[in-house]
């Protein structure tokens, strides 16, 4: 048994990120150079606490769907998919689009439109949600991204405006006890969700113009805004 046990650990090599303290194990003979080069080198010393604390891949692409059930007054199902794509009613301008939640199966769902990659940010304790574009995920409170007093509509955009706060797009990830999280945006501490109150937030009879919220009703976590996090794999891309 002991023999095996050491054939077992010398099978194995333990190696540090550079920058990280974060440890990992690497299989004898798995090519660490490419692991490596799929961290781009303004990231290879960042700090990726904020996934790794909640089981998440930094980097991995991953779909965010709506968690059931919903508050009563959100007039959503659960299990539609957080995703944006470019439409007479969701471009915003020429760098942004208004985000939505899908429902599977509808007309003009697209498996790309709906993929997710979790990116490291400035502060450790927060992340960056993009589409493979780079384009990243986040709100604006101008007259026409206001929802209502408590609410902003999201949207993902290539960034570049002048006077955006280092914050801007940086989420923070709370995982509950079913293994469902809440994303809530750091600069404005509001929650990502989706509802169907007004006429103004349903985009089409399958898709619903995604939103944040602030908690001063006192929500429940496990009725409104909970999303589960599924990993897109090679089987799951199309």
């Amino acid at each position: 048994m002991m023999a095996h046990l050491g054939e077992y650990m010398a099978a194995l090599m333990l190696l540090l990120l550079p920058g990280t303290g974060e440890a990992h194990w690497f299989h004898q003979g798995q090519n660490f150079q490419d692991h490596h080069s799929a961290i781009s080198a303004t990231e290879a010393n960042v700090d990726y606490k904020a996934l790794f604390a909640v089981g998440l891949e930094p980097r991995a692409a991953y779909r965010l769907r709506l968690a059931a059930p919903m508050t009563a007054n959100a007039r959503q199902q659960g299990g539609w998919y957080l995703g944006a794509r470019h439409s007479p009613r969701s471009d915003r301008d020429n760098s942004s689009l208004y985000v939505h939640v899908l429902q599977p199966g509808a007309v003009g769902f697209k498996s790309s439109n709906t993929e997710w990659i979790l990116r490291p940010s400035s502060n450790p304790d927060y992340v960056r949600i993009t589409q493979p574009n780079g384009w990243y995920l986040t709100s604006r409170n101008s007259s026409t991204d206001l929802r209502d007093g408590n609410s902003s509509y999201t949207i993902i955009t290539s960034g570049g405006a002048a006077g955006l706060p280092e914050q801007d797009g940086e989420w923070q990830l709370e995982k509950d006890r079913w293994g469902a999280f809440r994303l809530t945006l750091r600069r404005e501490s509001r929650y990502l969700t989706a509802h169907r109150y007004y006429d103004r937030d349903i985009r089409g009879n399958s898709s619903t113009f995604a939103c944040v919220v602030s908690n001063s009703n006192k929500v429940p976590t496990h009725s409104d805004g909970r999303w589960i996090l599924e990993k897109v794999t090679a089987s799951t891309s199309h």
